[in-house]
């Protein structure tokens, strides 16, 4: 590769997708049929959230392709660029022939029935994921994908089969249980889905002791405050973050690790509830989220500073086994009394319902929990939960955790 396009390639790789375009145009004003450029330009111009400058580029590499009909690579690389901006169907106008040629390769496969996904021909997907787990029957990103397919097109009873045989191959994963549960509940086979779902049995919320030294959970929460606030790497995120919601939020990187000080009480508070937890919840040995308890973990946590309204979509935490969040400051538009007489809880912790993309028509099993300052919830971390919107002037303080199999 000549020197001009490896200064594109390193300016990609360092995320400076503006150079990096600047470049690759630079040096298709002296080679403007060079294929390698225009492919580099497709990908900066991509980045960069330039649609139709992308697809310009495209449309030469594109025409390269029919001088190499057998270079799966080539194939791959320009059919993923279309993908990225979300020009499925151009995508597999180039995969679905590819596949013809070369026979059913995997990863071939697997762009089909991803483009196919996302072009609403999920039927069509389905099929292809069906191939694809004949292929490759431990891979769980295909146990991911075709169940979310079968939820979108209303197979539910389906996807709780492929869910469950998801779980023969890795017991007691997050994503499984998750999908499995949901579906169970969508298919209406509720009994089935209750076990998984047992808010009693399965989701703690009480307000803690303060630790020693402490005179009273404010004070100690005072102290926490003050710590969370100086924290150095307490920062909005970049927009671009799963993290971010708006300006108004900051978020730090791990808290845990300090030896003394509130954050090390916090930690031991933390600590001692989740053995709790567990202890309290030893049984019955056949649950899926029982038999997965970890017998050595690292405790995982981060604090949320959100100095006005707020709320987080539904999700859940994939690399954890147990999750929680500790209240630290509450404002008082959440914390009143007249708070929930309406109905909805602003600010209130939902568990259960899950993402509006699954598509489901039912409505879900759901627990809302008003937060206390002072209090930990704890939940699996297969559980759907989300932060119901509200509005307020006042600071809201948080720190959420998870408990992260080694």
């Amino acid at each position: 590769m000549s020197n001009e396009l490896a200064n594109v390639e390193q300016s990609l790789s360092q995320g400076y997708a503006e150079q990096a375009l600047a470049d690759a145009e630079a040096a298709l004003t002296n080679r403007p049929d060079w294929p390698r450029a225009h492919m580099l330009a497709a990908s900066a111009a991509s980045r960069l959230g330039r649609v139709e400058e992308a697809r310009r580029h495209l449309v030469i590499c594109r025409d390269t392709l029919q001088h190499m009909p057998e270079n799966v690579g080539a194939h791959m690389t320009i059919a993923g660029l279309y993908t990225a901006i979300e020009d499925f169907q151009d995508a597999l106008e180039i995969l679905e022939p590819l596949s013809k040629r070369v026979g059913d390769s995997p990863d071939v496969l697997d762009a089909i029935a991803v483009n196919m996904h996302q072009a609403d021909r999920i039927e069509e997907a389905v099929g292809v994921y069906k191939k694809l787990l004949d292929l490759e029957p431990e891979n769980l990103n295909i146990h991911h994908n075709i169940c979310a397919a079968l939820l979108a097109i209303g197979k539910a009873k389906q996807a709780a089969t492929y869910a469950s045989r998801w779980l023969k191959i890795a017991p007691g994963d997050t994503e499984a249980l998750s999908f499995r549960a949901v579906a169970l509940e969508e298919a209406g086979s509720f009994s089935a889905a209750a076990a998984l779902m047992d808010f009693d049995k399965l989701v703690s919320a009480e307000v803690v002791e303060p630790p020693a030294g402490f005179g009273s959970i404010a004070t100690f929460n005072t102290s926490l405050e003050i710590a969370i606030l100086s924290h150095p790497d307490l920062k909005t995120p970049p927009e671009d973050s799963p993290h971010y919601h708006d300006p108004a939020l900051r978020i730090t990187d791990q808290i845990l690790g300090p030896k003394t000080g509130p954050i090390a009480d916090l930690e031991s508070v933390i600590r001692k509830e989740v053995e709790a937890y567990y202890l309290k919840r030893s049984k019955p040995k056949n649950h899926p989220f029982v038999n997965a308890r970890p017998q050595d973990y690292d405790l995982v946590a981060w604090a949320a500073v959100l100095d006005r309204q707020g709320n987080q979509d539904a999700h859940i935490h994939f690399d954890g086994h147990l999750s929680g969040c500790y209240y630290v400051r509450i404002p008082e538009e959440v914390s009143s009394d007249e708070n929930g007489e309406a109905g909805v809880v602003a600010g209130g912790f939902e568990v259960g319902r899950p993402p509006p993309e699954f598509g489901c028509q039912r409505e879900h099993r759901h627990r809302v929990i008003k937060p206390e300052e002072g209090m930990i919830v704890l939940f699996p971390s297969y559980m759907y939960h989300q932060t119901i919107p509200f509005e307020s002037k006042q600071r809201r303080i948080c720190v959420a955790f998870n408990v992260m199999p080694r």
